[in-house]
């Protein structure tokens, strides 16, 4: 395991002394949080679906020091990552090895104990991601890059690496992205610039927004992650006449930009996200 087996926090486990040993438990799926009710006299219940909880994790590990006295300090080590200046469990990126270019968000919960055998020290580090999917960045799946009249041709599995954003310039304008996750993603766009009467589809699924608002210089935040729209830091979510916040939907997805006038820069912020 390259880096000793997770990231945590930007540090690798090797960098802490940190082995992580093949018996650490990552269930398959969090577990789930039901809403049911009994109904007096009838078998069963009513199920009204479910929702996904926390994920957590359980990572064996072993710090192997030359004796005690250097076991203790990686223990110090290893507890001060964890916690912030107030002594608080603190919130910590966790990338596993067998999936580097997927991250969770963790802390610390429960309790820490460790066995010590001289300069071996073997503990188990329990760690909950609260938000129990992992995230990929726009452009960690692209392919290529690709290169005319050097024997390619279309239609054959290839695909054009995710844009970050584009120049928009024109009354319509479209952009293509994929997500290569098999989950709905939300959708962040920042449109800096000058536009009216926005209106973004995804052609895909047939979503839509529409917006009122006028920019002429300023900086619009359409965040689908946290379902709020911001025009230089302040609430513009008045400013949604029809629709709703456009996700991108597993695989390919179509977008159309549609506006009075556009002189922007367009920005998109999504990740893939897997569970």
């Amino acid at each position: 395991m390259q880096n000793g087996g997770f990231v945590l926090g930007g540090v690798p486990a090797k960098e802490l002394g940190i082995i992580m040993i093949s018996s650490s438990r990552r269930p398959i799926l969090p577990n789930t949080v039901d809403r049911t009710m009994a109904i007096p006299g009838r078998h069963g219940a009513w199920d009204f679906g479910a929702d996904l909880g926390p994920r957590q994790f359980e990572l064996d590990c072993a710090l192997i020091e030359r004796d005690a006295a250097a076991l203790q300090l990686a223990v110090e080590r290893v507890a001060a990552l964890l916690l912030d200046k107030n002594g608080r469990p603190r919130e910590l990126t966790l990338t596993l090895d067998i999936r580097p270019e997927r991250s969770y968000t963790v802390r610390y919960v429960g309790s820490l104990d460790i066995e010590r055998i001289i300069g071996l020290g073997r503990f188990t580090l329990p760690l909950v991601a609260f938000d129990p999917y992992s995230y990929a960045g726009i452009t960690d799946y692209d392919e290529g890059p690709y290169k005319y009249n050097t024997g390619l041709k279309y239609n054959t599995g290839l695909r054009y690496p995710n844009p970050t954003g584009f120049a928009w310039k024109y009354a319509e304008q479209h952009s293509s992205l994929y997500n290569h996750s098999s989950l709905v993603t939300p959708l962040i766009v920042t449109i800096s610039g000058a536009a009216n009467g926005v209106k973004i589809t995804n052609r895909t699924s047939g979503q839509s927004m529409t917006l009122s608002t006028v920019l002429s210089g300023q900086t619009l935040v359409i965040d689908g992650a946290r379902a709020t729209i911001t025009r230089n830091g302040v609430n513009a979510m008045s400013g949604l006449v029809a629709g709703d916040f456009v996700q991108l939907e597993p695989g390919a997805n179509q977008l159309v930009f549609e506006g009075g006038a556009p002189n922007a820069t367009v920005t998109f912020g999504w990740r893939h996200r897997f569970l």
